[in-house]
């Protein structure tokens, strides 16, 4: 359903939904540049089983699959998650479907304990820093707003597009 609002303004590079392990940003002006990029770093790598034990503390709906897990929000909004290997996770090994980009976020609200600071590149949102201190609710209403910028934009080229990105930016803010 959402697939051709690509091709509308995406840009070439934009990739699946991901996750990358990043340097938590010090909170101090004057040592920081506050428009610079945040640095990447290798987290500790983790196994399936942790993940699946950091999903249950976050008490979110999951299938665990052979090669990875199924995040449910509901029976029509799933985001499938695949590992090349279930012993040595890193963030950037979790392949996440793009189907339910609202889900990424508790994705990596729930897996910020077992490998620290994250970016989520969040499919039409662009990329949002998550660190454990602001909660979902706070995380989807940024996604939410950024959403909103672009299909007010878009609303002008394209008026067809309004209701589904209307509908997008209301799951970032209430996933269920």
């Amino acid at each position: 359903m959402w697939r051709w609002l690509r091709t509308l303004f995406a840009p070439r590079e934009a990739g699946p939904p991901s996750l990358r392990a990043v340097v938590a940003p010090l909170g101090d002006p004057y040592r920081e540049d506050l428009g610079a990029k945040h640095m990447e770093r290798t987290a500790e790598p983790c196994s399936l089983a942790d993940i699946f034990a950091a999903l249950q503390a976050a008490r979110l709906a999951f299938r665990p699959r052979r090669h990875g897990f199924d995040l449910v929000a509901s029976r029509t909004r799933v985001m499938k998650v695949r590992v090349p290997d279930t012993a040595r996770i890193m963030p950037g090994d979790l392949a996440c479907g793009s189907e339910a980009p609202e889900l990424l976020l508790d994705l990596a609200l729930a897996v910020v304990p077992l490998f620290g600071p994250l970016i989520a590149d969040v499919r039409f949102a662009g990329t949002i820093f998550v660190d454990g201190t602001r909660d979902r609710r706070a995380l989807g209403e940024e996604a939410a707003q950024r959403i909103q910028a672009i299909f007010r934009r878009l609303a002008r080229r394209a008026p067809i597009s309004f209701p589904i990105l209307v509908d997008l930016a209301r799951r970032m803010r209430h996933p269920s």
